[in-house]
């Protein structure tokens, strides 16, 4: 009799149990059943941060020490240190009585010449009309017109030429502006003698300035002529200043094996002072090609994986990668712009699970 109500007793237990242990069935096939929301991209094209820094202390881009063509006792000087001039503009003379007369002595007789010319022209034609109607011989012609009057033509060139020599010589006392700039230094005053070999003005462009820097073989052939660039100049503003690349060296120095860059910037306002520190932020100039996040990359035994979004499952692909950033890699294969990917809690995945994937707010 106890073995009957024993057995009876675990038959009712178990009955009792069965509704709670096919309850839990049912809620760990739920379990596994539901999508897990997941964080994504879709791919697309781009280019990789890869910038180049160049430091270096700004230069005038124009600067020369102005020197006197010829000898002479300094008349006049127009400027001091500091004056703004303009190309051309006169900063001193020299005295130059005496080449002044000479232009007008050589100005005469270029004016002479210029009368004889005219007479002789004159009676050159009339010698051909006369040598035409047979009036007079070919040696009249020759001795009393043509050799007259070529006579005249050389004596008018060469009084012409001595009159542009003349006034080449007053010019010459005359030390002009090669350029637009600022006068740094004044080495002479009047009555000094000015010497071809001695600079009496030092002239500085400040309209624009010029950085050097060093650029290695990995960087010189991303650069360009023309390319346009962020000057920084942390001594005179936080915004950076518009520049372009002027020159890019076609040989590495020998000694620092580094490839010369000039970047020119505008400076009309003249706040960039020469021996100012500057850092220059050069862009990479790349092509758009399909870029992912570093961090939806996954490595197994040398090859690269990840997982993509397919008919709401995740799948891995092995890809291929070329130049990368901190953030982004560039794929070279195994993908395509467009694909959706799996970039948050890559650990969690397992190949043909069913996901969801959050992408800019909108979940999918």
């Amino acid at each position: 009799m106890s073995k009957r109500r024993f057995s009876f007793g675990l038959v009712l237990f178990l009955l009792l149990q069965f509704p709670f242990l096919s309850g839990c069935d049912k809620v760990k096939n739920a379990s596994s059943n539901t999508s897990l929301t997941f964080n994504g991209i879709q791919v697309k094209k781009g280019q990789l941060q890869n910038d180049t820094l160049v430091s270096g202390k700004i230069e005038a881009s124009q600067t020369v020490n102005v020197v006197s063509k010829v000898s002479g006792k300094v008349e006049y000087v127009n400027v001091d240190v500091g004056s703004e001039v303009k190309e051309g503009q006169v900063l001193l003379n020299l005295e130059a009585n005496d080449l002044e007369a000479n232009i007008d002595s050589t100005q005469a007789t270029a004016d002479t010449a210029k009368i004889n010319y005219d007479l002789a022209l004159k009676q050159h034609q009339r010698g051909q009309e006369l040598l035409s109607s047979s009036a007079i011989s070919q040696a009249d012609y020759d001795n009393n017109y043509q050799g007259t009057y070529l006579k005249a033509e050389a004596g008018l060139r060469s009084a012409r030429s001595n009159l542009e020599k003349a006034q080449i010589a007053f010019q010459d006392t005359f030390v002009r502006a090669p350029f637009n700039g600022v006068v740094t230094a004044r080495n002479i005053n009047p009555g000094e003698i000015a010497l071809p070999s001695v600079p009496v003005i030092s002239l500085v462009n400040f309209d624009q300035v010029v950085i050097k820097g060093g650029v290695n073989e990995n960087q010189i052939n991303q650069l360009s002529s023309g390319q346009v660039v962020q000057v920084k100049v942390a001594a005179v503003a936080e915004q950076p200043f518009a520049g372009m690349i002027a020159q890019i060296s076609p040989a590495a120095d020998p000694q620092t094996k580094a490839y010369t860059v000039k970047i020119q910037v505008d400076n009309l306002k003249h706040l960039l002072k020469p021996g100012m520190f500057a850092e220059v932020k050069i862009s990479d100039q790349q092509e758009q090609l399909l870029i992912i996040p570093r961090l939806a990359i996954m490595s197994d035994s040398d090859k690269n994986m990840v997982f993509v979004v397919e008919n709401g499952a995740a799948q891995k692909k092995i890809i291929e990668i070329g130049l990368s950033d901190q953030n982004n890699a560039v794929v070279t294969a195994g993908l395509k712009e467009g694909d959706t990917i799996i970039v948050s809690n890559l650990e969690m995945l397992k190949e043909g699970q069913q996901v969801k994937v959050q992408i800019n707010g909108s979940t999918f």
